[in-house]
């Protein structure tokens, strides 16, 4: 019996001595990973059946199907350490993720990337705070890797933070007894806390095992810091941060930002204003020091003005016509930014056509403000010459922590839109040789300007001396009855028209 799905099938029934077959084995139907024994059997008269056992091992390639859960495309406001998720895939053995700061997912601008087996993942990597972030996830397997999943964007919190500094003081921490110092840092802003990070703590101790460290609010609230670390160790030079990478640990004199034993957030909407405290509770006497730095970062979420779309209007083109995409068609706007602020970035481009910036083609992560759309800098090429639909993608960032999620920009080729080649493109097209010329002059028509179809040929005061039909290549047009001097020549299709000098000797 054949493992599920597989079949198979030899090149001949019959073989003579010596001779060679192929077995052919189908696995196009094979559902998943499958393993099993296929049997062979030959036979021949007068000679014992000869057996042979051939085992397979398919493994499944299906990698697509992924679907990304969280965050959510598109989301707002997300944490700088946020769970990132996705679906199962039948055939994956693991998986691939890419975090960057733009969709084209270059080497620079990832920063998080991980293999694993797991179907989530937290980034070890604190993300900057308003500030668009793109992911994608694969599927792996012995086969290789499946395709990536559509790219994914979202925001990261916009807060307003600001840094409050005791100064450097010299606070005594006295070797007898179990005194209790304290570093004050006035904050003279009105807010609510909704992220507060130690920048600093900075100390001489001769033997840190005796220390608990906490912070107080202007309320009054307490939060234990540690309490009793790194034995006879000396000296605090630390940071502390709830999303610190780094749990506490020894040292904490050589200035790594550490996640606290308990954490800040239990400070979080608490008034900023006031008095906040950093105490040293020194626990056991014996040994002394000297309190002598405290900077503290409080945050506060700020309200996000996001643009908005005022046009996103269908492109519609003829096959192989260029068009700009101005204002006309494609407009944002902000209640607190310019057009030169409102900053485009190309997450995915055009199947069948091009885009140009200023002439030049453009891929995913290219930037461009609405400023230079409006003065038509951007423009489809489409080099199809086939009717159909097509599309761009993009987000919109104003620098302040407001956006526009991944939006589409659709496109509709087709030869029912009146052919509107540009002027330029329809003189480019055109060639005429030998221009001076003693009789014959050649017209060519190249790209995708072929519906010109009729000549004339005027001079200075503009009687028309000949007339004709254009070929599709190139059309000969003899000059001989005409007298030396400067003429012009134009060719049309009945819409278009292209005029050239010509100069006849």
């Amino acid at each position: 019996m054949l493992p599920p799905g597989i079949s198979v099938s030899f090149g001949s029934n019959s073989v003579k001595a010596g001779g060679a077959n192929t077995l052919n084995i189908n696995t196009s139907n094979v559902k998943g990973n499958v393993t099993g024994q296929i049997t062979i059997r030959a036979f021949a008269s007068g000679v014992d059946t000869l057996e042979r056992i051939l085992n397979i091992n398919v493994t499944g390639n299906d990698l697509a199907g992924i679907t990304t859960i969280s965050p959510v495309n598109g989301v707002s406001g997300v944490l700088a350490l946020p769970e990132f998720s996705w679906s199962k895939t039948t055939d994956a053995q693991s998986y691939e993720i890419q975090i960057a700061t733009g969709p084209d997912f270059t080497p620079s601008n990832i920063i998080f990337s991980k293999s694993l087996n797991n179907l989530s993942v937290i980034s070890d990597v604190i993300l900057n705070r308003a500030t668009i972030h793109y992911w994608r996830v694969r599927g792996i397997n012995g086969c290789g890797s499946g395709p990536w999943t559509d790219t994914q964007a979202f925001m990261t919190e916009a807060l307003f933070c600001k840094t409050y500094e005791s100064g450097v003081q010299t606070i005594n921490i006295s070797a007898s007894g179990s005194p209790s110092v304290e570093i004050p840092v006035l904050v003279p802003d009105d807010g609510i806390a909704t992220d507060i990070n130690i920048k600093l703590i900075r100390a001489e101790h001769s033997r840190l095992s005796d220390l608990e460290a906490f912070l107080i609010s202007p309320s009054g609230k307490s939060i234990n810091l540690w309490s009793k670390k790194c034995g006879t160790q000396k000296n605090l030079n630390l940071g502390l941060d709830d999303q610190s990478t780094d749990f506490f640990q020894c040292p904490i004199n050589t200035g790594i930002i550490y996640r606290p034993e308990n954490p800040l957030s239990g400070f979080n909407n608490e008034s900023l204003k006031g008095n906040w405290l950093l105490r040293i509770d020194d626990k056991q006497s014996g040994e002394g020091g000297k309190l002598q730095e405290f900077n503290l970062e409080l945050c506060s979420n700020i309200s996000v003005s996001s643009p908005f779309i005022l046009k996103n209007d269908k492109l519609n083109i003829h096959p192989g016509n260029k068009a700009p995409i101005n204002n006309s068609l494609l407009l944002v706007s902000d209640n607190n930014n310019t057009p030169e602020e409102l900053v485009f970035t190309l997450v995915s481009k055009p199947k069948e056509g091009i885009l140009l910036f200023n002439g030049v083609e453009i891929k995913e992560g290219a930037k461009f403000t609405q400023a230079e759309i409006n003065s038509s800098k951007l423009v489809f090429d489409d080099t199809s010459d086939n009717d159909g639909a097509d599309f761009f993608t993009f987000t919109v960032n104003d620098g302040q922590g407001g956006w526009i999620p991944i939006t589409k920009f659709e496109i509709n080729r087709s030869s029912a839109i009146l052919n509107s080649t540009s002027d330029d493109d329809l003189k480019n097209a055109v060639f005429i040789s030998p221009n001076p010329t003693y009789s014959t002059i050649y017209v060519s028509i190249h790209g995708h300007n072929t519906s010109l179809n009729r000549y004339t040929i005027n001079d200075i005061s503009g009687r028309i001396l000949k007339s004709g039909i254009l070929d599709n290549v190139i059309t000969p047009i003899d000059l001989d009855d005409i007298a030396s001097g400067i003429y012009f020549i134009s060719c049309s299709d009945g819409i278009n028209s292209v005029t050239k000098k010509i100069v006849k000797y």
